[in-house]
């Protein structure tokens, strides 16, 4: 799941970022960060570094038309380099959520189709709990007026969940997580009610949504 579906869906919307700026697509204008560079050689002809036959230009990717975007070693070095950038660490959890260590807390939180099984939402709900609530690993130290020293915290973390109404075959759906996130009493740990905001509906078939989860 994490190999073939998430981390590619990662890299095309990257790759759809980069595109809208019209960078790639037209070179109308120019942008001269490292990973914007790369992004461009990804795309023209050459030699790749340690081999010796030539390497095809890569077909123009316009994010408006739907089509494919073969993966090679420059375009892997530039969407390593643009999250270098902009300092961003991408973690990937797989596994039982009770074996989640989550010992300091993350940005930008997202999970999708995770509360299928009701038994499990509660230790979702506890993950998710600790990676929004923790203290940052980054802190800065201000000297206020009068030599008074206060700890800053950076911007509050956001938290978006997505799924199905209904699992059927299994019993799980958002309204078990939006009940659990509410009244989270039969948790283990010290998790406090939760708020939620629905951001999108999607109706055709089974019904999907996208919520904002987040803790005081």
């Amino acid at each position: 799941m994490l190999e073939l579906i998430t981390l590619p869906n990662i890299l095309l919307a990257w790759c759809k970022f980069q595109a809208s700026s019209r960078v790639v697509v037209t070179h109308e204008r120019a942008d001269t960060s490292p990973s914007s560079a790369l992004y461009r050689d990804a795309f023209k002809g050459g030699t790749d570094v340690n081999e010796d036959t030539e390497r095809p230009p890569l077909p123009p990717f316009d994010p408006r038309e739907p089509g494919e975007l073969p993966i090679n070693p420059p375009l892997v070095a530039a969407f390593l380099e643009s999250l270098s950038d902009k300092n961003l660490h991408i973690h990937f959890l797989c596994g039982s959520w009770s074996t989640y260590n989550i010992d300091h807390r993350f940005d930008i939180i997202l999970t999708s189709e995770t509360m299928y099984r009701p038994a499990s939402i509660p230790d979702l709900l506890d993950v998710l709990w600790k990676a929004y609530t923790n203290p940052p690993t980054l802190t800065i130290d201000a000297t206020l007026e009068g030599g008074v020293s206060e700890k800053l915290s950076l911007d509050d973390p956001v938290c978006y969940v997505a799924g199905k109404v209904l699992y059927f075959g299994v019993g799980g759906g958002l309204p078990d997580l939006i009940s659990g996130l509410e009244d989270p009493r039969g948790s283990n740990c010290s998790r406090r009610n939760g708020a939620w905001e629905e951001l999108k509906e999607h109706r055709q078939g089974v019904t999907r949504r996208v919520l904002q989860v987040s803790w005081d």
